[in-house]
């Protein structure tokens, strides 16, 4: 007799899998988790139910996630945990980096297997055309404290898990102080030589007696006499899910990079711990008037959403006129990211700060005599979405921009 299987026991099953308790051919995904659109080949349970493994792991997600392509497959794979022993043998908090241009996790020497698949998938806009993205598919999402993860590669980085999501370390998508140029994770990179800023909302150049604009995102970067700053650009619901853009460059040091795009997808919960950040800050600008950069995104979707933790989109602070001082990077709180610091006397002006918290656009640089600083990064864009419309926000939480802003929305799942 052909047994039948109802949905609980398909879902089941595809529990079973992920977590190694019943035979699969996961394998040849784990031994190969870095293939771009890594495939499997159909599972059928029986000849009267011909339902995929991947098939019903999608049903499992109770909401339609944003960005996702409908026929993209989401099979299990363990569960991806970030903690020390991810690092063994690198002492302090380790820093975990995932290269969303290869798939590849390390850390130092160490190299992650398994625990994920990895996909290229593409999202499609009217305005901004087919964007490679980089897909991570996991059962359970799990950062410990004192654990960074950080995101490089040029694709905004999307997580899928078919399970929970909890974090207690750093998730980073922002722009490193020492490689304040190079985006990561879909953030643009930085300009040279008086260029207007890379991205849709890329700050002025800086010509001659002006400083440099500051990069856009959903706020506007700062400005100067004859360099606009960049201009605003996506949506509050984050979709396309879009990195920030970059300042405009003066005629010293190049311009910062925007911040980078996260989402995260759960199909129960998700959690920001009291320890727990997510950081999307742009670049700072360097010295000789170049424009930071702007705040990147931040989406989370989950039935239920709690955040005790901080959430940043920040933008960087603009140069200094002179040629020493460069703009402080966003940072993983709600403080301004401050320009940098005049050199050389009064002949030399001061960059302007990045947006953070209450105020969304980026300052304009000082004007000394004919001296003009690069003006800051605007704030980019946070949205959580959940079954009520209304996350968990703890009362020490930071979310930066506000939650009163038009740049941090909350909103509700699509229903199925």
């Amino acid at each position: 007799m052909i047994r039948r299987f109802t949905r609980l026991s398909i879902l089941l099953l595809t529990t079973l899998a992920g977590t190694g308790c019943i035979g699969t051919d996961d394998s040849a995904h784990n031994d190969n988790a870095h293939d771009d659109n890594a495939s499997r080949p159909d599972d059928t349970l029986d000849a009267g139910s011909p339902v995929k493994v991947e098939d019903a792991a999608r049903a499992s997600l109770p909401f339609t996630p944003s960005n996702l392509p409908p026929d993209v497959s989401l099979a299990p794979s363990g569960d991806w945990v970030f903690n020390s022993k991810t690092c063994s043998g690198v002492s302090g908090r380790p820093v975990v980096e995932v290269d969303g241009t290869t798939g590849t996790v390390s850390c130092g020497l160490n190299k992650q297997e398994g625990g994920y698949i990895f996909k290229t998938i593409k999202q499609t806009d009217a305005t901004y055309g087919e964007l490679t993205t980089a897909l991570f598919i996991t059962n359970n999402l799990v950062i410990e404290p004192n654990t960074t993860v950080s995101f490089t590669g040029d694709r905004p980085v999307i997580i899928v898990a078919l399970g929970t999501a909890k974090i207690e370390g750093t998730i980073r998508a922002s722009v490193h102080r020492t490689h304040m140029k190079v985006g990561n994770a879909g953030g643009f990179d930085g300009t040279s030589d008086r260029s207007k800023g890379n991205g849709p909302g890329g700050g002025g150049p800086g010509l001659p007696g002006s400083g440099a604009g500051g990069g856009g995102h959903c706020g506007v970067g700062g400005a100067d006499v004859s360099a606009a700053g960049g201009k605003s650009y996506g949506s509050a619901a984050n979709v396309p899910l879009l990195g920030g853009s970059a300042g405009g460059s003066g005629a010293g040091l190049p311009s910062g990079a925007g911040g980078g795009a996260v989402q995260i997808v759960s199909a129960t919960s998700i959690e920001v711990s009291g320890l727990g950040a997510i950081s999307v800050a742009g670049g700072g600008g360097g010295p000789g008037r170049s424009g930071g950069g702007a705040g990147g995104s931040i989406l989370l979707e989950a039935p239920i959403v709690s955040v005790m933790g901080t959430l940043a989109a920040n933008g960087g602070g603009g140069g200094e006129s002179g040629q020493w001082n460069d703009g402080s990077p966003g940072s993983a709180d709600a403080l301004l990211a401050k320009g940098g610091v005049a050199s050389g006397g009064p002949a030399h002006a001061a960059g302007g700060d990045g947006a953070a918290g209450p105020s969304i656009d980026g300052f304009p640089g000082a004007s000394v005599s004919d001296k003009h600083g690069g003006g800051g990064g605007g704030a980019g864009r946070i949205r959580i979405n959940t079954t009520s419309g209304s996350a968990t926000i703890g009362s020490a939480a930071v979310i930066s921009p506000f939650l009163t802003t038009r740049c941090a929305t909350q909103g509700k799942i699509a229903a199925r």
